[in-house]
C-alpha cells in the first residue's frame, strides 16, 4: 500500500515537472523572440547611423537640396533623388524598428529629430501619395508610426 502511494506521488510530481518544463520552454522561446527583435532593431538603427556617416551628403540634402517632384530630381539630378529617397525610406524603417521595441522618451525624441530633418520631403505630395507618381510611402508604415510622422510633417 505504501509503495503504491509513493508511485502515485511520483506520477503526480512527474506530471507537474513536465508541465513546468513546457512552460519554461515557452517562456524561453518568447524571451528569445523579444531579444532577437530588439537586437535586430538596434542593428538596423546602427546600420542607418553608419550609412549616414558614410554618406553625410544625403542627410545634408534634407536641409539644402532643391527638390523637383515633378521631374523627380534633387539638385537637378535624378540619381540624387533616388539615393535620397532610399535613404529616407531606410531611415523610416529604422525609426519604426526602434520605435516598436525601444519605447522611451529618449528614443521618441531621437526619432522625432530624424523625422523633422526630412520634413520637406516627408510632407511632399510625392511621399503622401497625392502626386501623379502615387508613391504613398507613408501609407505602408504601421499605423501608430504613421501618426507620429504625420504629427511632425503636418
Amino acid at each position: 500500500m505504501e509503495l503504491e502511494r509513493v508511485a502515485d506521488y511520483a506520477t503526480i510530481i512527474s506530471a507537474c515537472l513536465a508541465v513546468a518544463s513546457v512552460m519554461f520552454v515557452a517562456y524561453q522561446i518568447t524571451d528569445f523572440k523579444i531579444n532577437h527583435k530588439e537586437a535586430l532593431s538596434v542593428a538596423t538603427w546602427r546600420d542607418y547611423e553608419r550609412y549616414s556617416m558614410d554618406h553625410p551628403e544625403l542627410s545634408l540634402m534634407a536641409d539644402t537640396g532643391e527638390f523637383d517632384f515633378s521631374k523627380l530630381t534633387l539638385d537637378g539630378s535624378r540619381e540624387n533623388f533616388e539615393k535620397y529617397e532610399w535613404y529616407v525610406s531606410y531611415m523610416l524603417w529604422a525609426c519604426v524598428e526602434v520605435g516598436e521595441i525601444k519605447k522611451s522618451d529618449d528614443w521618441d525624441v531621437t526619432i522625432l529629430e530624424q523625422l523633422k530633418r526630412h520634413k520637406r520631403f516627408l510632407s511632399s505630395d510625392y511621399i503622401r501619395g497625392k502626386s501623379d507618381h502615387k508613391k504613398a510611402t507613408l501609407h505602408i508604415l504601421p499605423c501608430a508610426f504613421r501618426r507620429k510622422v504625420e504629427s511632425v510633417v503636418g
